[in-house]
């Protein structure tokens, strides 16, 4: 399978693995969302898809025939800042902020709303608490 023909995989528009794509590959198509990847995938079709894993777990879930490969193409950590002008004390009310959102639940809730499944660090922690 040749991924640099026009009818590469789609991949979401504006994330940050649709970046990585685009800047290594030719004729990357990106759907606008993460859960439009497979619609556009199997609508097209297409040769492939990329995406988050959770989205394309748990799409494989629900729509037959979908087969997931075992390695990644990426891994994107992501973070949260603030300027450097603003001090340490915006950095400590941010990280009060993020504290308060996982020892509330409110990632782990969020994660569940949005059917994202393979916990992330934020809400893992959460849950051993």
């Amino acid at each position: 399978m040749s991924i640099n023909r026009k009818t590469a995989s789609p991949s979401a528009k504006g994330s940050a693995y649709s970046l990585f794509l685009t800047r290594g590959l030719k004729g990357v198509q990106c759907a606008p969302t993460s859960p439009a990847v497979v619609r556009t995938f199997i609508d097209q079709p297409l040769e492939g898809a990329g995406g988050a894993k959770q989205q394309l777990e748990s799409d494989s879930r629900e729509i037959a025939g979908l087969r997931l490969l075992d390695e990644r193409f990426t891994v994107i950590r992501q973070a949260m800042g603030v300027p450097k002008s603003r001090g340490p004390a915006a950095a400590d009310v941010l990280t009060q902020f993020v504290e308060e959102m996982k020892g509330s639940g409110f990632v782990a809730d969020a994660l569940t709303s949005y059917r994202i499944y393979g916990r992330s660090a934020l809400a893992s922690q959460h849950s051993a608490a």
